[in-house]
C-alpha cells in the first residue's frame, strides 16, 4: 500500500522489513492440512504534496493501489510452515512514469519442542523503488533481502536464553546507484528472567556489521554494539509488549563520526478495557543516510529519537476507530558538505475508522497529516493525505 510506501519515504531510509511471525488469519480454506488465506485490497490516495516538497513546489497526486496476496499455513504437530507473498501495484493520476509494482515474499519454518526450545528460520525477500523526490526524478530499483535465524531456551519455569543471527543486503539494479548497497550481518544474544506470572526482566547485547559498498571513497564501514536492559510482559498480560534502553556504540573503519549515545526501543499495547487498546511506541536510533559509501550531502547517519501514541476503539457492528500522534527528531551529527549540522522534527497525526462488513471484508477510512521543520528550510514540507481501502482477507 502506498500508505506504507509514505510511511517509508518520511520515517525509514531502507526498506521496512516487517518482524516475521505465524500470523493469526481468519477463514477455513483448506487442502489437506494447508490452510489457504487469500488477501486482495484496493486503495484509493489523495496527498496534496506528493513530493514532500516547501509549499511553494507542493503538487497533488490520486494514486490507485491494487494489492493481492497469499498466505499458506501448513501446521505439523507443533510445529508450522507459513509462506507469505504480496504484490502492490501503483498507479498514478498525474505522474503515470511513476507507475511500479512490488513484490514482497516470505517464508518461516517454526519449531516448537515440548522440552523448552523453539527455533525460528526465515527469510523475507522484497523488489522495491525509491520514491521521487522531486517533479522529474528517477526512481532507483533495487532487490532487499532479510534472513534470520533464531533459537530460544526456557528453563526452570523461569529462564530463557535466546541468540538469533540475522543477514540483510540491499541491492539497486543501476551501477550509479550501487553507491547504497550494503550487507548488515548481525549477531544477538540475551537473558530474561519471568519474576511475575507474565513479566520478565531482560539483559540482551547485539553486534552487527554494516559493509557498505566502495567506490575509491574512504570507507565507510563499520561496528555497532548495542547492550540493553528491560522488560517484556507475555500475551495475556494487561500490558503487551516490551520496552529496552541502555547503550549503543558505533565506530568507523576510516571515514565517518564514530557515535557513543543512549539508545531504547520499546513497542507496548495497554488493554484499558475489553474494547480499548492503548498503544505507544518509541524509539532512540543510530539511522545511516542514503549515500552510505561517501559522504552524503548531511553526512553519514543521524540519531532518530521520538515515537508514536494511539488510542483505538472497537464500537459494536465490527466497527474500529484510531486516533494517533506521532514525533520524530532527526538529530544529523555530522556537517556533511554544508557549515552546520542538519536537524529536524517531524510531526503530526492519523485518524482512522475501520468498518468490517464480514470477518473477511472491510473498508477503512484514513486521514493523515504530517509536517516536517527543519533548520534546512528545503527540507521543510507539510502534507495531507487521505486514504480509502477496501479489503478482503479470507
Amino acid at each position: 500500500m502506498l500508505f506504507a510506501g509514505i510511511f517509508v519515504l518520511v520515517f525509514s531510509p531502507s526498506p521496512a522489513c516487517a518482524e516475521l511471525n505465524v500470523k493469526e488469519l481468519p477463514g477455513n480454506i483448506h487442502i489437506g492440512p494447508v490452510r489457504i488465506h487469500p488477501q486482495f485490497s484496493v486503495e484509493e490516495i489523495y496527498t496534496d504534496n506528493y513530493f514532500l516538497e516547501p509549499s511553494s513546489n507542493e503538487k497533488d497526486n490520486w494514486i490507485t493501489v491494487l494489492s493481492p496476496g497469499i498466505t499458506l499455513q501448513v501446521p505439523f504437530k507443533r510445529h508450522m510452515l507459513q509462506l507469505d507473498y504480496r504484490a502492490d501495484i501503483f498507479k498514478h493520476c498525474d505522474y503515470s512514469r511513476y507507475d511500479t509494482e512490488d513484490h514482497n515474499a516470505s517464508g518461516l519454518f517454526t519449531f516448537n519442542f515440548p522440552w523448552g526450545l523453539e527455533i525460528a528460520i526465515g527469510d523475507q525477500f522484497i523488489k522495491s523503488a525509491t520514491p521521487p523526490d522531486f517533479e522529474g526524478d528517477t526512481q532507483d530499483d533495487y532487490y532487499y533481502n532479510e534472513g534470520m535465524a533464531e533459537a530460544a531456551y526456557t528453563f526452570a519455569d523461569r529462564y530463557k536464553v535466546k541468540l538469533s543471527y540475522r543477514n540483510v543486503f540491499k541491492d539497486f539494479w543501476d551501477w550509479a546507484d550501487e553507491v547504497d548497497n550494503y550487507v548488515k550481518n548481525e549477531v544477538s544474544t540475551g537473558i530474561y528472567y519471568r519474576f511475575l506470572p507474565k513479566t520478565s526482566v531482560l539483559v540482551e547485547y547485539t553486534y552487527y556489521r554494516m559493509d557498505n559498498e566502495d567506490r575509491g571513497t574512504p570507507s565507510t564501514d563499520n561496528d555497532n554494539h548495542h547492550v540493553w536492559v528491560g522488560l517484556e510482559w507475555e500475551p495475556g498480560a494487561k500490558i503487551k509488549g516490551g520496552i529496552k534502553g541502555g547503550y549503543i556504540l558505533r565506530r568507523y573503519d576510516e571515514f565517518g563520526k564514530d557515535e557513543d549515545s543512549f539508545g531504547m526501543r520499546g513497542d507496548l499495547t495497554y488493554f484499558i478495557g475489553s474494547f480499548t487498546t492503548l498503544n505507544m511506541v518509541v524509539t532512540r536510533e543510530i539511522i545511516q543516510t542514503s549515500v552510505t559509501a561517501e559522504e552524503g550531502p548531511y553526512g553519514t547517519h543521524y540519531i532518530r529519537t521520538g515515537g508514536t501514541l494511539s488510542l483505538s476503539h472497537q464500537f459494536p457492528y465490527r466497527i474500529t476507530a484510531t486516533l494517533g500522534g506521532f514525533y520524530y527528531n532527526d538529530d544529523y551529527r555530522e556537517r556533511g558538505v554544508y557549515t552546520e549540522r542538519r536537524d529536524d522534527d517531524r510531526y503530526g497525526g492519523t485518524v482512522s475508522l475501520d468498518y468490517r462488513f464480514r470477518e473477511w471484508l472491510g473498508f477503512k477510512l484514513t486521514y493523515r497529516y504530517i509536517e516536517n521543520e527543519s533548520n534546512f528550510h528545503r527540507e521543510d514540507y507539510r502534507a495531507n493525505q487521505g486514504f480509502f481501502q477496501v479489503y478482503l482477507l479470507l
